[in-house]
């Protein structure tokens, strides 16, 4: 049987859960992810503190928020110092998406102001009044109960970079947001030509109080399985695949999620070791022709949509591990969602090899 699948998703971003709003002004930050962080962006009329380590990204963020507000009507002011000459600041500027020509000089207006710190020093105060600011340092979190413009500021916003292994991970926190809620903890990120690209952490959604478990069952897409399964899972369940390397853990997981295409059902295969292409041969392989979007770049592991959003216990999944274990990247292989209903329960499959052919057996979980 040959089916041509057309993609259902379009946006596979992780969406968190997003602080309630409230009715503060705001100032968008550029970013729409640093955005939800924030609950809106940041307060109108605020004294804000933009944090972290040298090359963290705190200049990036500052400029695409700059060139996002600035209009005719509110032109911007940004105050370069020694750390930053306004030369360097400007030509680094131009390689990204954000930066726009037309608004230098009018809109946004540069001012370099290290030679005259240096001559005498800082001998006015800033305040709030009728006026947004964002000062820039390479502060730590130690610094926070030292310094006291720390105490007068009403948003500290740090952005860090931290080793891991051979490569580096970037972070963006909120610490303060005066009269704000915002989503807490440290949300990855990364820096492009567009600015930051910022990947909000997962929140656990707000459960209901009660509802009444699902009694359908859904098809695995494997007849056989679907059978030793009294019909196939629980519809809103979470299914362990456990077994060694070869014994069919990927085939029944691309079975799952294309049996879900076929019944028109959104699906998500997140994937942590074969790359798309390798998958794409696997499917073929299935005697399924798969459509997808052209990209630019490859990527091994595909983001939940916002058709997932903060909806855990609205999808049916099966998550699979080579050692029955998945506490962590190191055991998880790969994990398929399929949009339906709320969670009823779980249930574990171990996938075994012969010498000649590979069995299945299922047993719930208790």
């Amino acid at each position: 049987m040959t089916a041509s699948l057309t993609p259902l998703l379009s946006d596979r971003r992780v969406h968190g859960r997003e602080p309630d709003a409230d009715a503060t002004e705001r100032l968008t930050s550029g970013n729409r992810e640093a955005d939800s962080i924030l609950g809106g962006g940041f307060p109108a009329n605020s004294i804000n503190i933009i944090m972290g380590h040298p090359g963290s990204g705190k200049t990036i963020f500052a400029e695409q928020l700059i060139f996002e507000n600035a209009v005719d009507e509110r032109p911007i002011l940004y105050f370069t110092t020694l750390s930053e000459p306004l030369a360097k600041a400007v030509r680094y500027l131009q390689g990204f998406q954000f930066f726009d020509e037309t608004k230098l000089g009018t809109q946004v207006i540069f001012e370099d102001v290290g030679a005259e710190l240096a001559k005498s020093g800082p001998d006015a105060l800033l305040t709030a009044y009728g006026t947004t600011a964002f000062l820039l340092g390479e502060y730590t979190e130690e610094d926070i109960l030292l310094y006291p413009e720390f105490a007068v500021a009403d948003g500290i916003v740090e952005m860090s970079r931290r080793r891991l292994g051979n490569r580096d991970e970037r972070y963006f926190r909120v610490y303060k947001l005066r009269g704000s809620r915002y989503l807490e903890g440290a949300h990855a990120f990364r820096i492009t030509t567009a600015g930051l690209d910022i990947y909000p952490r997962l929140v656990s959604p707000q459960m209901p109080e009660g509802y009444e478990p699902a009694t359908e069952r859904i098809s695995t897409g494997v007849k056989g399985l679907d059978a030793m399964l009294g019909g196939g899972v629980w519809c809103g369940s979470t299914t362990l695949l456990a077994g060694p390397s070869g014994a069919g853990k990927t085939t029944i997981g691309l079975q799952f999620a294309l049996e879900g295409a076929r019944e028109g059902e959104p699906s998500l295969y997140m994937n942590f070791q074969e790359n798309p292409s390798q998958l794409m041969r696997t499917i073929r392989n299935l005697g399924v022709v798969p459509t997808l979007p052209r990209r630019k770049a490859s990527t091994s592991c595909m983001r939940r949509p916002s058709s997932f959003r903060s909806t855990a216990s609205s999808s049916t999944c099966f998550v699979v591990s080579s050692n029955g274990v998945c506490a962590g990247s190191s055991s998880m292989h790969w994990a398929t969602w399929r949009a339906r209903r709320r969670i009823r329960s779980a249930s574990t499959i171990t996938c075994t090899r012969s010498s000649s052919t590979s069995r299945s057996a299922a047993s719930p979980a208790s």
